[in-house]
């Protein structure tokens, strides 16, 4: 900690660069979230968060994965996120659940439609006992999805069928994404659809995805 706290005495320019170039830095952070301080982990907490790029918003979401972390913790973690501007949704193990912030989730001032969230908690409650990487790879698809469907200026109107089919579609892709090879068969049973659907669902969400890009 005393590294770290030399550091932060630092310009943040120069903190920044050390972010940026420093493994050993980003490494020593790293560390310092798993001591059992709660005020140590704050403070690089709101550190990690001031840097604000990618590699930092990646920190904080798979701290709010990790169940060995305070909940008091995570409910600031969410405030750093909104700070930063990240992408809802933001999600967290809190109480031993995975739930959704109670931050609404928007852009450009509207509301993601009631099916489009229920897609969310579907495919969530489905992952719950997957890796922390999954789980935030699901959540990065769905935001890049909604992106794109925001883009277009026009959001489908989903049938229950299709909510569990998009949810499907979501994990297969999160799977495929980190070099796991996603089982149809079993993601036909979890969410309860057709073959068919799925892959039709797997087709579309591809699109809207690549359309973003």
């Amino acid at each position: 900690m005393r590294k770290i706290n030399e550091v932060n005495r630092q310009p943040h320019e120069e903190q920044l660069k050390r972010w940026s170039t420093d493994e050993n830095f980003r490494w020593l952070l790293f560390w310092s979230l798993r001591l059992p301080e709660l005020s140590a982990k704050r403070g690089v907490l709101s550190m990690i968060a001031s840097f604000g790029d990618s590699e930092a918003e990646r920190v904080l979401r798979h701290f709010q994965l990790d169940q060995a972390q305070p909940d008091a913790l995570k409910q600031d973690v969410f405030a750093m996120l909104k700070h930063m501007n990240a992408a809802e949704p933001y999600i967290a193990y809190l109480d031993g659940r995975l739930v959704q912030s109670k931050v609404s989730i928007r852009r450009a001032g509207s509301r993601v439609p009631a099916a489009y969230r229920r897609v969310f908690e579907t495919v969530m409650e489905s992952m719950q006992t997957h890796s922390n990487s999954l789980i935030v790879e699901a959540t990065e698809i769905f935001r890049r999805y909604m992106e794109s469907l925001y883009n277009l200026g026009t959001i489908p109107k989903l049938r229950p069928p299709q909510v569990h089919a998009v949810a499907a579609a979501i994990e297969y892709l999160a799977c495929r994404n980190l070099g796991e090879e996603p089982n149809k068969l079993r993601l036909c049973s979890a969410y309860g659809i057709t073959q068919v659907r799925l892959n039709n669902a797997i087709n579309k969400l591809m699109q809207s995805l690549e359309q973003q890009n």
